[in-house]
């Protein structure tokens, strides 16, 4: 049998959703902490706490944002012999950067979800989550393959595979 495989991983249209609703969510609850502030009596204090609490909400808003703008594609590819290259590229499908990696622990293979850490030959550990959503039905598939032998062939790789086996 050979493991051999390529996915290409797509941003996860369910976490941007998730990351939308948490935003909403946070404007209510800010809508509620505004109008707590300012029911106090002293105004004074209570708008200087609001202006830095509104600073400091919108700098929390733009992180959030920055994190849904992001569009970049990896391309993972994995050989016969069990070889791990990622390859990042941008929108236009152009190879921004391309290295060589080794499966390291923890590997976190659930039948919805692939966690991975990946370390290159410099020593930077890259995480990687592959929800359903990131590539097509047969490339989770078979990438989820590849990485239960790889975790078997490598003894040093701990899989926490608790999700599948039917804990009763």
């Amino acid at each position: 049998m050979s493991i051999a495989t390529s996915a290409l991983i797509t941003p996860s249209k369910t976490i941007r959703w998730l990351l939308l609703f948490m935003t909403c969510c946070a404007s209510v609850a800010w809508g509620l902490v505004t109008y707590w502030f300012l029911s106090r009596h002293n105004y004074l204090i209570a708008s200087l706490q609001l202006l830095v609490a509104t600073l400091l909400y919108c700098f929390a808003l733009r992180l959030v944002f920055n994190v849904l703008q992001q569009k970049f594609v990896v391309s993972l590819e994995i050989s016969g012999e069990g070889d791990i290259l990622l390859r990042r590229l941008n929108a236009a499908g152009q190879v921004i950067n391309s290295e060589s990696v080794k499966l390291r622990s923890p590997l976190i293979l659930w039948p919805s979800l692939l966690l991975l850490s990946l370390r290159n030959e410099s020593g930077k550990t890259t995480h990687l989550l592959i929800l359903r959503d990131n590539v097509s039905a047969t490339g989770f598939r078979r990438l989820s393959l590849a990485f239960h032998w790889l975790a078997q062939a490598q003894t040093s790789v701990s899989v926490q595979n608790d999700l599948s086996e039917g804990n009763f």
